[in-house]
């Protein structure tokens, strides 16, 4: 994928979650936030997500922005723990992210939200990989979790 793609995909994109002058970096992904060899995928009719695939077709991240609505941290992880895809495991509440994960089916979701353009959205990181996968994809797991506030200030238009 060439960078004028990517610059006019990004654009487009109202998420604008990662495509962090991406030309400068010399490369096609976030950067430091998508492992490298990552590939981007689009989502037929969704320009507000923004989704990676690893190198074996496995794990998927996906990255998108909705709007805060005026909930609190903890009112909006109640809203995704309601809607968790299966049992959580984990979680933690801060005092403007959260993180949930657990198991589905044979696969490991993690999900981190996070308060982002001047408490006006938030800024969602989606993480599924296989169970098999887990002590594989744990460093990058925490390092895309530890690397997202990065980008609290990349906001849609």
């Amino acid at each position: 994928m060439n960078y004028r793609r990517i610059l006019m995909r990004c654009a487009a994109a109202s998420v604008a979650l990662g495509c962090l002058v991406v030309s400068s970096y010399g490369q096609s992904r976030p950067p430091d936030l998508v492992p490298h060899g990552w590939r981007t995928q689009s989502i037929e009719g969704r320009r507000d997500v923004i989704r990676y695939i690893s190198p074996d077709g496995q794990a998927v991240l996906t990255l998108h922005d909705i709007s805060r609505g005026g909930a609190s941290v903890r009112e909006e992880f109640a809203t995704f723990a309601d809607q968790a895809p299966g049992p959580i495991t984990y979680k933690r509440v801060a005092d403007s992210w959260f993180v949930l994960s657990g198991y589905r089916d044979n696969k490991i979701y993690y999900t981190r939200v996070g308060l982002a353009c001047g408490g006006r959205r938030w800024h969602v990181a989606e993480l599924t990989y296989p169970r098999e996968q887990k002590a594989m994809r744990d460093a990058a797991v925490a390092h895309a979790s530890h690397t997202l506030h990065r980008y609290r200030n990349v906001c849609p238009k």
